[in-house]
């Protein structure tokens, strides 16, 4: 039995005032926890929050929202997070060895990291809260990054404006992150407290090469970090990369990707493993851009080049996993008609068992098939695009043809679609059986026209097929959602081709959109239009002009083809009422549109019964326009608001 005088328990609160400021104390809503080795306690301290008066009425208190110009976040977004802030604290180091407390976390400094899991000399912390307006036309924070010994409670900046998260490698000898503004990474060596670089410019790019937004790209990352952090494994497009983070110039490319346009990247198979050794044999995966195959490569650290496993015109998992006590391996293969059932292979996949029949059903019914298809855009560059047949096609027959896009989509053309009732898409499986054509053009961008690039991809692309003589040129129709759905608004004022439209979330009013805001995050869209993927590039004061070319509401008198518009009242992406403008300035024209709205729901229905309607009333009306369908009830008179939740007119 232990007695008071045997407890080792030991009440930690006398020794806390000299960490703890005035009115603040250790916060219940962070749970504490300890180092990897034990010697370290970690838990929150918080400032004591304003009580809510409890003495006034309900209706006597005054409910303002007060929003201010130079306020670090807008009232929406905190609207967002009010219950993180009020949970919100700072952290605080005890070690138990020494008996000591370090805070780590203030106000000023809000965010850490301790390395080598907690039991490292350092800390590396960051603040945001200088840049926190600049998100409403960024669309990201940036960050000032310091340097922190725990031992002497030295504080260092090491860098200032930074867009990347930093991180500490494996064995704590370097903090390291993407320097957006300077397409690079960086790192800053602990011990000899000195910045430096993973490569250089001039050994590869390792930002996004294909980046059509008009802000600095991201990048491709980061494999692993060698064992002690003599080297970093670096992926560019298409390689790895094993650096030397002491010296930029040294570099050796591990995979010969870029020369056959292989896209190669690591595997990790096992969660445990924290770095790479010389003599580890890494398992690769390998994507084909130009035939969309996928295979397995192995590497040997210590030398030699890669060596194909097993691969061919499929996809395979990523996310590979290998047994602990044996030298198996788990793992998906997948394409069109194939589902991803699970496989079980040996090191070399030279034996390879499926251990899962997981959709026995498919086999009774016909599946149709997928393939790349290619043709020369407007612009005289080389388009692709998926194409779905449907079974037993005949290229000797005229098929009704859906087409359905977003941005890219090529590289999916070996996943495979499960008939299922999608939130915001037609399903390729079903409507392939139904014996239509689908089409998925990818959407290559410029700078600040949008919609001109999806009419140059798209229409060029609907034209190459109509060539090739199996589609039915009267019975097209076009499908998108969200930024497909402003795709699709804007290509109906371009061209009078199709025979319907379905257009989902759209944003047809640039200019009322962009002083907007996305409710379900409370941010400004304005980042939306000047950095990222409505690509306009500029202001709406610097350029009115560039949003009033790219806002399909100024052309809706050139609009001809019947329109179903579906946006939900709760849309926190994209606001409803450009849903509305969409329908009222249809409606004042005389055109043929239905809006469908879901109440209560998000940017697409979520609500099981309400997925299933939504694909039923698309279904429909596809049929009618595109096979010779009746016109169901819906369409002929819509419902009111007595018939809602009471007759489907299906």
């Amino acid at each position: 039995m232990i007695t008071s005088q045997d407890s080792i328990a030991k009440n930690l609160n006398k020794g806390m005032s000299q960490i703890l400021p005035e009115k603040w104390l250790v916060s219940g809503d962070r749970k504490p926890s300890f180092s990897e080795s034990g010697n370290r306690l970690f838990f929150g301290i918080c400032p004591v929050l304003p009580v809510k008066d409890t003495m006034k009425l309900e209706e006597d208190i005054v409910k303002v929202e007060i929003w201010h110009h130079d306020s670090p976040k807008l009232y929406t977004q905190m609207e967002t997070t009010v219950d993180a802030d009020r949970k919100e604290s700072f952290d605080v180091m005890y070690s138990i060895d020494r008996d000591t407390f370090v805070q780590i976390e203030n106000p000023d400094t809000e965010k850490s990291l301790v390395s080598l899991k907690g039991d490292g000399k350092y800390a590396v912390t960051w603040r945001t809260r200088p840049y926190e307006k600049a998100v409403t036309w960024l669309g990201e924070t940036h960050k000032d990054i310091y340097i922190a010994d725990l031992e002497t409670g030295a504080t260092v900046q090491i860098s200032s404006g930074e867009s990347g998260t930093p991180s500490f490698s494996p064995a704590g000898k370097y903090v390291y992150w993407w320097s957006r503004q300077d397409s690079i990474w960086k790192t800053f060596h602990t011990g000899k407290k000195t910045l430096g670089v993973l490569g250089l410019w001039s050994v590869s790019t390792f930002h996004d090469e294909e980046n059509d937004v008009p802000e600095k790209a991201g990048p491709y990352g980061i494999a692993a970090w060698m064992k002690n952090d003599t080297a970093v494994i670096v992926y560019d497009r298409y390689d790895l990369w094993k650096l030397n983070p002491e010296d930029p110039f040294s570099n050796i490319c591990m995979t010969d990707g870029r020369m056959h346009r292989q896209v190669f990247r690591w595997m990790k198979t096992r969660k445990e493993v924290e770095h790479i050794d010389t003599s580890d044999v890494l398992l690769l995966h390998r994507f084909h851009e130009d035939t969309k195959s996928e295979a397995y490569f192995a590497y040997h650290m210590n030398g030699g080049p890669a060596s194909k496993l097993i691969g061919g015109d499929y996809s395979l998992a990523k996310n590979v996993q290998k047994a602990d006590s044996s030298e198996v391996y788990l793992f998906t293969k997948q394409d069109f008609s194939t589902f991803p059932d699970l496989l079980l292979g040996d090191t070399q996949f030279s034996q390879v068992k499926k251990i899962t029949d997981a959709n026995p059903h498919q086999k009774e019914y016909a599946w149709g098939s997928a393939r790349l298809f290619s043709w020369t855009n407007y612009r005289g560059q080389k388009n692709e695009g998926i194409l779905v047949l449907p079974p037993n096609f005949n290229p000797e027959n005229r098929y009704p043809m859906i087409v359905n896009f977003y941005e890219r989509s090529s590289d999916e053309l070996h996943r495979h679609r499960a008939p299922e009732a999608n939130r915001s898409t037609i399903n390729y499986a079903y409507y392939a059986n139904q014996g239509y054509i689908i089409f998925n053009p990818d959407i290559k961008y410029l700078t600040g026209q949008p919609g001109e690039d999806c009419y140059n991809a798209v229409e060029s692309g609907v034209e190459a097929l109509i060539r090739e003589r199996f589609v039915d040129e009267a019975k097209i129709g076009l499908q998108g959602h969200s930024w497909g759905g402003y795709q699709v608004a804007y290509l109906l004022t371009r061209s009078d081709r199709y025979a319907c439209a379905e257009s989902g979330a759209p944003v047809v009013n640039m200019v009322s959109a962009y002083g907007g805001i996305r409710w379900e995050s409370g941010m400004s869209r304005m980042f939306q239009y000047e950095k990222q993927q409505s690509r306009l590039g500029a202001t709406l004061w610097e350029n009115p002009e560039l949003y009033h070319k790219n806002s399909p509401i100024y052309a809706m008198p050139k609009v001809n083809t019947p329109v179903l518009i579906l946006h939900n009242d709760e849309d926190g992406a994209v606001p409803w009422y450009q849903g509305i403008e969409y329908f009222m300035a249809l409606r004042r024209l005389g055109k043929q549109a239905w809006l469908l709205n879901y109440n209560g729901e998000p940017h697409w229905p979520v609500k099981w019964q309400n997925r299933l309607d939504f694909n039923i009333r698309m279904e429909q009306y596809f049929r009618h326009f595109l096979l010779d369908g009746p016109m169901p009830l819906w369409m002929q008179e819509g419902n009111t608001p007595l018939e809602k939740g009471i007759l489907d007119k299906y």
